[in-house]
């Protein structure tokens, strides 16, 4: 870009991501609102949510300031069979909505080119994989793909080291990396810049496309939210092991599995009163089946992590398969706790030294042994969470992956008026949408 106004921001995403501060303010949020006190930043949803859901999450007081104006479409939450075929046979990712939903996709771009009319110059952040595909191709070149995590590195990950994936779930799995390779290809090459958040994903994106760079905009932690301070009302525990995270995603219900099942026993042998406590969403059921109410504690989901993390005497984050920056780190290390964790756990934190900031440990012995070393020594403990708390704060703000995110944008080549031209009756679509003005 050259010396000109700097680009108002149109944020294209799909999803109502969690309002704030549940569970402590996701990315999409923290950069958004740091980029509103730079440029106006207008948003475009397509998401799966009801109108009374996107609703409540606009008119939520923190989003009061953030947002120069907000449109949304619905759009449909399961697709038919002959979609899902179409996509299959023309290899696209199941979330095209070209079969799925094409009058929500065209009324979604229609909408794009509205606003470049109406604000440019403009540049699009797209957020995550699916929301490239509801900015037009031709405003390509002015749009920001910000896919977070690698999904092919992913896919191929948990392909690797999910041993409990049946042949269909295996089968499937393979056949999404055809349409997922294509669709990072095609996007990654064309769009106007792209970024990951992990240095590991980068360098694999590399490895399959060596003439290609991309940006790294860091997954942050909100150091307000996650505190100590936050939670001085509960005390740490004697003997509590801690897992984290969403286990609707299949590598966290495999670490918490493992964890209790596979670690957890080991520990037990020298010190038979410590405690699992496995705290997050749609635990399943082979995990709710092994919880006792006294020594293994599956919680689901809880409004508010801090107490808990709080409560851990260590926090344990023994994933092994997966891509990007996990979230659970930062989180643990910024409430100044101790924690054991693999080396995919600590993918995309370059920064972390072994053995100053966590231990890590792969495999179950590797992991219950690490684990006993610091339930044994209080000052250890205390010594890993003053660096860890001092790493994050150092090098793992939002700020500083907001101040990234902005230079990336601000030097795209913007979409003007003459550039976003449509017709009249595209900002007229009969599709269902929520404006604001």
């Amino acid at each position: 870009m050259g010396s000109g106004p700097d680009p108002a921001v149109v944020a294209v995403v799909g999803s109502v991501f969690p309002i704030p501060p549940e569970p402590g303010t996701p990315r999409p949020f923290q950069l958004l609102k740091r980029l509103a006190q730079r440029t106006p930043v207008h948003l475009l949803g397509v998401v799966g949510q009801s109108p009374e859901e996107w609703e409540r999450f606009r008119e939520h007081p923190a989003l009061r300031d953030v947002f120069a104006s907000t449109c949304a479409f619905y759009r449909r939450g399961a697709a038919s069979v002959a979609a899902e075929l179409a996509s299959a046979l023309s290899v696209r990712p199941s979330f095209d909505l070209r079969f799925r939903d094409p009058a929500i996709l065209r009324a979604a771009q229609a909408r794009a080119r509205a606003l470049v009319r109406a604000h440019g110059p403009v540049v699009f952040y797209c957020w995550e994989r699916d929301t490239l595909q509801y900015v037009p191709r031709a405003l390509w070149r002015s749009t920001f793909w910000d896919l977070v995590d690698d999904p092919v590195r992913g896919a191929e990950s948990r392909l690797s080291a999910d041993e409990t994936l049946s042949r269909w779930e295996r089968a499937k799995l393979r056949l999404s990396l055809r349409p997922l390779r294509r669709l990072e290809r095609m996007g990654l090459t064309r769009a106007g810049g792209a970024a990951l958040s992990s240095a590991v994903d980068i360098a694999s994106v590399r490895a399959r496309l060596p003439a290609l760079e991309v940006a790294r905009v860091i997954e942050g932690v909100d150091l307000a939210y996650f505190s100590p301070d936050a939670a001085s009302d509960s005390q740490e525990a004697p003997y509590d092991l801690l897992f984290f995270g969403s286990l609707a995603l299949p590598a966290n219900a495999d670490a918490a599995l493992r964890f209790v099942r596979d670690v957890m026993p080991l520990v037990w042998r020298a010190r038979p009163d410590a405690r699992a406590i496995v705290v997050g969403p749609d635990p399943p059921e082979a995990l709710r089946t092994l919880q006792d109410g006294r020594r293994v504690l599956v919680t689901g989901f809880v409004p508010d992590l801090r107490p808990y993390l709080a409560r851990a005497t260590v926090v344990v984050s023994p994933l092994r398969f997966g891509a990007g920056m996990k979230h659970k780190l930062q989180a643990a290390l910024a409430m100044r706790k101790a924690v054991v964790a693999s080396r995919v756990s600590c993918e995309g934190f370059a920064e972390l030294e072994p053995g100053t900031h966590a231990l890590l440990a792969d495999g179950a012995d590797e992991t219950a042994r690490a684990a006993l070393s610091l339930l044994n020594d209080p000052a250890r403990r205390r010594a890993l969470g003053a660096a860890g708390a001092e790493l994050v704060r150092t090098h793992y703000s939002w700020d500083t992956a907001a101040a990234a995110l902005w230079e990336n944008l601000r030097h795209l080549g913007t979409a003007a008026a003459s550039e976003g031209s449509a017709s009249a009756a595209d900002t007229h679509s009969t599709a269902p949408r929520a404006d604001m003005p």
